[in-house]
Order: structure tokens, then sequence, then C-alpha cells
């Protein structure tokens, strides 16, 4: 399918699998986008003259296709920014009227767009959270869902769950889940950012109160999401944005809403947004079972052969030796059987080798995935990790993406192999340490490549003085680097630090080395002068950054 995506085209040596991030776009969002800019472009439900009313149909012929796709009524789609503001609104939007119980349960996995607002409103509110627990190595099963069975009573008043982890690909049974909510009155709040786009969903099957969206993960634009509600629960819900066209009525002292969407829709809203994900919408329906079963035997494949790696630990569904199946049953009353175990996400770590590193060598080989906690942190942190890498597939990979992944991925592992060995040899003909240091120093001005910079800051890293483990806490803690990472100073012991990763062990410690030799220096210029900066991704800029200030607000 990649015919219908022109960035392929435009980027034929790229192998993107990065689709849960963000998907490709459709020449047909584009083109519609760029058709009405410039030739139907006018606001919406403000005006009666002709292109007016045109935009204003077009519109809504938008939400008539998102209700479609997602068999619901068009007067319970409201049009937002994105699956994040679909869950704000919906927080803010409840009250203690709206909700009897008092206490929020949330599923291990969540994404922080799913889990904030919750912290959020359980404190406006006061409420209690809870954990929908998952299994070993993040796995869910019917064993796992009793568990979940056994936390769900008349105390809850709302549950928040993906329909897909957008780290573990696992697909959690809403069905049932929304069954046992509703015995005991609970709202249900289900984010689908993953599975619009995977599977084929349906809102008067589900049966959720809220199902929450976004464009840009099922082909379209960036920017319009999707707040599907249960026309009784929007019409009770208060609204977060007022202003214009929200209203029906409005004196100076007081103003009445407009029934629902419109309500929620205040201010010119993204026409061009809305109009490209009718198109995405209308890409999927067309496609839907082609592209179910070619992401099913892809991912199929793509597990066969990471399962040929030595020492891979693949997280969730997709890792275990026999998934579920469509036959597996959940233990409820109503006997409904579960659905398929997992998407085309696949999240790893290698056992041995700096996973840190190992994202950089598959960045230089223009491998497109990602590496990080993925707005998940609770979860890495309850499975001991503190990043991990993630494949995630679309309708537009093929088994060539896949053979270039695994190429790549078994190069990049040999070079962190050898340069292992090569960083081994080199200390042992090293002596004195100062000496080290500078000689790594000019082997990194020296080197005219990545993978000689790269072995200097891997043997660099064994030169760094370690901050012992009992004091990396929150007080030593960067936040916000791809990596773990923790820095300190005191007057007995100076400057110490560790990551998680050997190469930003190597960068604090060519950081520390020319701060402690009592040099005024520009870090960032340093870096550059090093030769080192061209060769860091967005996400290891950031990290260093954040050390550099660090570093600047102590000295």
């Amino acid at each position: 399918m990649k015919h219908h995506f022109p960035f392929f085209t435009a980027n034929p040596s790229v192998t993107y699998l990065d689709s849960a991030a963000t998907t490709q776009r459709l020449q047909h969002v584009i083109d519609s986008n760029q058709r009405f800019l410039a030739t139907d472009n006018a606001t919406v439900h403000r005006a009666a003259y002709r292109k007016a009313t045109l935009a204003t149909e077009t519109y809504e012929s938008s939400r008539a296709v998102l209700a479609k796709l997602i068999n619901a009524n068009s007067d319970e789609i409201v049009f937002t920014s994105g699956a994040t503001e679909s869950i704000n609104m919906i927080a803010d939007g409840l009250s203690t009227s709206n909700l009897v119980g008092t206490k929020i349960l949330v599923c291990a996995s969540e994404h922080h767009a799913n889990l904030l607002p919750w912290q959020k409103l359980a404190k406006r509110l006061d409420l209690s959270i809870e954990v929908l627990p998952l299994s070993e190595n993040g796995t869910f099963s019917p064993t796992t869902f009793e568990q979940w069975v056994k936390l769900i009573d008349e105390d809850v008043c709302l549950i928040a769950c993906a329909h897909v982890s957008n780290v573990l690909g696992n697909i959690y049974p809403i069905k049932q889940l929304c069954l046992l909510a509703n015995k005991y009155n609970a709202i249900t709040v289900i984010d689908g950012t993953q599975a619009v786009a995977h599977l084929s969903v349906d809102m008067t099957d589900l049966n959720c109160d809220f199902y929450v969206f976004s464009g840009h993960k099922m082909y379209g634009p960036t920017g319009v999401g999707i707040l599907f509600g249960k026309y009784h629960q929007l019409a009770t819900m208060q609204v977060s944005k007022l202003g214009g066209e929200m209203v029906s009525n409005v004196s100076y002292q007081t103003f009445t809403a407009q029934p629902p969407p419109l309500k929620f829709e205040a201010g010119t809203p993204n026409i061009t947004g809305v109009i490209g994900i009718k198109h995405a919408a209308l890409f999927l329906m067309e496609n839907f079972h082609q592209i179910i079963s070619h992401e099913r035997r892809l991912s199929q494949y793509l597990l066969q052969q990471l399962r040929k790696v030595n020492d891979l630990r693949i997280l969730g569904n997709i890792g275990l030796s026999s998934v579920l199946n469509e036959s597996a049953q959940i233990n409820t009353n109503e006997n409904i059987e579960a659905p398929e175990g997992n998407i085309g996400i696949v999240s790893f770590i290698h056992e041995s080798a700096d996973n840190h590193s190992l994202a950089e060598q598959l960045w230089h080989q223009d491998i497109s995935l990602r590496y990080g906690h993925h707005c998940a942190m609770p979860l890495l942190s309850s499975l001991a990790l503190g990043a991990c890498l993630r494949i995630s597939l679309g309708a537009y990979n093929d088994k060539t993406d896949v053979d270039r992944f695994i190429s790549a991925l078994l190069h990049s592992l040999g070079d962190i192999k050898n340069n292992d060995k090569k960083s081994l040899l080199l200390k042992n003909e090293m002596q004195e340490r100062p000496s080290n240091e500078k000689a790594l120093i000019d082997d990194i001005i020296q080197a005219s490549d990545w993978s000689t910079k790269h072995r200097a800051l891997l043997l660099l890293s064994k030169c760094l003085k370690t901050l012992p483990q009992e004091e990396r806490n929150e007080l030593s803690a960067i936040d916000g680097c791809e990596a773990a990472v923790w820095l300190r100073f005191n007057v007995e012991h100076g400057w110490q630090a560790y990551s998680d990763s050997k190469v930003i062990r190597g960068i604090l410690a060519l950081l520390l080395y020319v701060t402690k030799a009592g040099n005024k220096v520009n870090y960032s210029n340093y870096l550059e002068e090093l030769g080192l900066s061209s060769y860091f991704s967005v996400g290891r800029r950031d990290g260093v950054n954040k050390i550099i200030s660090r570093l600047q607000s102590v000295l």
C-alpha cells in the first residue's frame, strides 16, 4: 500500500517503523486539504454564502463518516485537537453528579494522556486511583483479567483503559470490561488511538461511555481527533472551552450552550484537519479486511525473525510463545470471546547490549523506530526498565521493511560487540586515568566517523566517577532524557554521575573531565568542536542539553 503514501516515494531509503507515534499521510488526505484551501476555503457554521455553506456541509459530512467508522450516531462525535484534548475534556467535564463511587481504575500500561487527567480529577474530587495490573513482562491473559474483575466493585466510579497498549501492543477485552463497569454504574473511558487503524471498532458492541482517538495515528492529519461520548453523557458533561458557536443564546450575564456535539466545539475549528480525517476514515473502511490480514501476517513474520536474535527480551503478549487467540475465553459470567492478543507493536530490549547505543546505530542506518519510555513511564518502571525500543507497523509496511530492520539490527549488534572488544583491548593498554581521558578525547577529535567516536565514548565511559546506587534518586536524577541519568556534586566527592547508557556515561565523563579541569567551557560548542553533535538524534541532543543545564546550574 506504499503507493498511497507520498512519504515513501520521497524517502525510499527510510524504513519507517514508528506508526504508533504517527502514521504517514495518505495522498487523498493531502489532496483534500490542498483542494479545500485553494478553492473552497471558508469558515463553518457562521455564514449563509455559498462557499461557507459548502464548507459547513463538508465539515458535517466528516462527522457522519467518522460516526459510521465506529458505528455511532453523528451527534455523539465531537471534533477535538486529538485524543489528549479529548481525555482532558472528559476529565474536566465530569463532576460528582456524574460519578458513583470514589475510586478510579487505570490500566498499568496507560499512556500519560490517559493517566494524568485522572490524577487531576482525583485531586479535584477527592478520589483515589488504583491500577489494573498486568502479568510478568507486561502480558495480559484470562488470569490477568480475573485479577481485574476482583478490583471492579460498587466503589469504582470510572475505568480508564486503552483499547490497545501503545507500548505492548496488547489488545484488552474492552467489551467485557465495559459490561462489568456498567454493572456498577462506573463510567468507562477508552483510549482507542492505537486501535482504530488496526481493528474494527464498534461503539454499539463495545458499549463504552467514551472513546477517543487521533487523526495522525490513522493516516490522517495532526491536530484533529475524535471524542465519542454516549449522548446522555455529553449532555450532562460540563464544557471546558467557551466561545463562539458553542452557544445558542448569550446575554451579558449568562449563556445557554448548544446541545452536543457543538457545545464542545468553541471557536473556529481545525476545518482542514476534520476534512482530512474524513478521507483517512474512508480509506480504512474501504480497506479494513485487507489491512488487518496484512498486518497480522507481517507481525507474525517480524516476530519469527526477532526470535532468531539471541538475548532479546520482547515485552507484552506478542512476546509469548503462544499469544491469546480468538477462541480463548475470558472468565466472566457473559463468557464472551477474548480478542486477538496483540497488534503489530513490538517493544523489546537486548539483554547484553547498550540499548541506547543500539537505537543510535539503527538511526544511522535510516531505521525509523522509537526508543524511550513511550509516554508510559509507570509501565516501564513496573517492568524494571528505563526505556525500550519499539517497532510499530502500519498498512504500508511490508516484508522488505522487516528484512531491512533485521539486517540493520544484526549489523548494529555486531558493531556494538566489536566496539566492546576493542574498548577492552584499549583499556588494557592504558595506564593512568587522567592521561587515558585525554587520549580518548584526542581519539574523538581525530575520528572521522561515528563508529570510531562511538568506540572512544564507550571506553571513556569506564573513566566516569560513578554515583553510588543508593544515591541515584529523585534529587540526582535528570528528567527528560532518553536514558536514565543521575548527576550530583558535593564537596567531598566532587562530581559523580551514572546512566544506564554506556554512550551517555561516556558523554558524562567527557563533560566532567573538562569541568574539573577548571576551564570555562561552552559545553554545546565543545561538543560541536569534537564532532559529536551532528551524530546526536533529537532525543539524545535534548538529553545532553539537560545534562549541560544541570552542570551550569551548579557551576
